[in-house]
């Protein structure tokens, strides 16, 4: 089964442009200079529980016909015939030639919104494992490693998503089950804050 998502990466990532103010009744027209929001980097990945991971940097303007292509470009490698691929809600997801391609590709089925096997929540980030664990331990480690160019940036996403062990991998994409029970045993509620007695 493979999960898949997109993310956003930022060369500002680490700052917070909260305490970029100044409240002074001696200085009202004081102002500070804030950091100039650079163009974000967006990336598309996909694991499953043999630990593999397949990513790519995407355009943030990707349309239907550009995803359609990658994913058909990415099928022998991703292997769609003897498994399964998640999909959340995204527009370009929901397409219709995307869903025929899936369709006509993924004779175990498919799951999102529009299949016609497994529906998906639309908005569910305490279950899609790229939520909630890869995005989780990606983007701390490149935050880290203090970008200061997108050349830079990405030289550092993809790196660190070569580094991933093929242990947390697994581990993540297993551990759906368990959050599936637990969000059904919390009526559907947040995962995250939710405490098991």
């Amino acid at each position: 089964m493979w999960f898949s998502d997109e993310c956003w990466f930022r060369l500002e990532a680490g700052r917070i442009t909260q305490n970029c103010r100044i409240l002074s009744k001696t200085q009202p027209n004081a102002t500070v200079d804030k950091p100039r929001k650079r163009k974000p980097v967006k990336y598309w990945a996909s694991i499953n529980g043999l630990g593999e991971i397949v990513f790519k940097e995407v355009d943030d303007t990707m349309t239907a016909d550009n995803y359609l292509g990658m994913i058909k470009k990415l099928n022998p490698v991703m292997k769609f015939r003897k498994r399964m691929i998640q999909q959340d809600g995204a527009s370009i997801h929901r397409a219709l030639k995307v869903r025929q391609f899936v369709d006509k590709v993924c004779e175990k089925g498919w799951i999102g919104i529009g299949s016609s096997r497994m529906k998906w929540p639309g908005y569910s980030p305490d279950l899609t494992p790229c939520d909630y664990g890869l995005w989780a331990y990606i983007l701390p480690r490149v935050i880290r490693r203090g970008a200061t160019t997108r050349a830079q940036l990405k030289e550092f996403i993809e790196e660190e998503f070569e580094s991933i062990p093929s242990e947390v991998i697994s581990n993540i994409c297993l551990s759906v089950f368990d959050r599936c029970l637990t969000c059904i045993q919390n009526e559907g509620g947040n995962v995250e804050y939710y405490r098991r007695d």
